[in-house]
């Protein structure tokens, strides 16, 4: 196990950007100190690292539950990976490119729910949401025959989709290659390589010297279409950068290569036809409950469903954050001269008047969901 070491990368779930356009991501390395400090097993996942482990409950095969702890001084994390979707591989996992070049994708847990806790310089975060792994290999380089790649996932209230759609350059005489699931619930209910892929709307970011469509729709055999409609970049990396001035000069003039990265948070609307029946579902980014009683159009109990923004239009309502107050509010915005108006649904409720400097929109109302009794 000499020289062996293991990477944790924890990011910020915001995904803001420094000017530099580094992603604030936390890179911790470690490594055993001695090779009895490190037992792996080839029949399934579990993993010892010191005091640090993987291990799996294989009590459901088809919907294991991962567990996974670390403690390396002031960064850790104690999380369970229980799997909603069944795992699923692209045909028999090799994706062939040439007579020798493969590359190979498993993915073990498509959709899981995940809870547990993150730890950041000494302080312990309780988190829960969705979470994602999967496994990839290859035996070539993947520059020299690739022109541009997208890998993507979509998860609504019933459906899990994942896609992949690599691009070859003209060495593989610009081949398209595709993969994509379906799972309704925890069960796979496509997997094909046949489907349509559209690009629209391109804008460029400096940060990446690249530019990146701002729609994408995908359509698969009239049985899933799908429309993503760009919310936030998350992440946007000049890829050379991370390399000597030297590398750099041959990259862009040599051979031809000037390698971007994002990562995009979107908006869907998905379509899935089964059986004759066509379902249709919405994707919002994030969900609040508000149980705000001074609302008159949403009563203590009720569940507001709020699509992550941070623009709306005058009159809409939406989820504020008063920076200075430190406190959320639900109301009407409209913009004033000099000020921003937070205007009540209840009419015998004053209006408030802010700073545009101390309000921060989170999200617009889509829908209130309230109980009957």
């Amino acid at each position: 196990m000499s020289g062996a070491a293991c990477a944790l990368i924890i990011a910020d779930p915001g995904g803001s950007a420094g000017a530099s356009g580094d992603p604030g991501l936390i890179s911790i390395c470690f490594s055993p100190n001695n090779p009895s400090d490190f037992t792996s097993s080839q029949d399934s996942a579990n993993l010892l690292i010191g005091q640090n482990y993987i291990k799996v409950d294989y009590s459901n095969k088809q919907l294991p539950t991962y567990e996974i702890y670390l403690d390396e001084g002031e960064y850790g994390l104690h999380l369970k990976y229980k799997a909603l979707v069944h795992g699923w591989k692209p045909g028999n996992a090799y994706i062939e490119f040439g007579k020798s070049n493969q590359f190979g994708w498993v993915i073990a847990l498509p959709r899981a729910d995940v809870e547990g806790t993150i730890k950041v310089d000494n302080e312990t975060i309780q988190v829960r949401g969705i979470g994602y792994h999967d496994h990839n290999w290859l035996n070539f380089n993947f520059a020299m025959i690739i022109d541009y790649w997208y890998w993507g996932r979509i998860y609504s209230d019933n459906f899990s989709v994942i896609f992949a759609y690599i691009k070859c350059n003209k060495k593989m005489d610009n081949y398209p290659i595709q993969v994509l699931m379906l799972a309704k619930n925890e069960k796979v209910i496509l997997s094909t390589g046949e489907y349509s892929f559209l690009q629209e709307n391109f804008s460029y970011s400096p940060m990446a010297r690249h530019q990146f469509p701002r729609q994408i729709t995908i359509n698969s055999l009239n049985k899933m279409s799908a429309v993503l409609k760009v919310n936030k970049v998350l992440e946007a990396q000049d890829m050379l950068k991370n390399f000597n001035p030297v590398f750099r000069l041959l990259a862009k003039f040599i051979f031809r290569i000037q390698p971007g990265y994002f990562r995009i948070f979107s908006d869907f609307d998905l379509e899935v036809t089964q059986g004759g029946e066509t379902v249709k579902e919405i994707g919002l980014d994030k969900l609040w409950l508000f149980p705000e009683k001074t609302q008159a159009k949403i009563n203590d109990g009720d569940i507001v469903l709020m699509q992550h923004i941070n623009v709306v239009e005058n009159g809409e309502m939406a989820a504020v954050w008063l920076k200075a107050e430190k406190e959320a509010t639900l109301k009407k915005v409209y913009v004033e001269p000099d000020r921003i108006r937070l205007q009540p649904a209840n009419s015998q409720m004053k209006p408030i008047y802010v700073a545009p400097d101390n309000v921060e929109v989170q999200g617009r109302v889509v829908a209130i969901i309230r109980q009957v009794t």
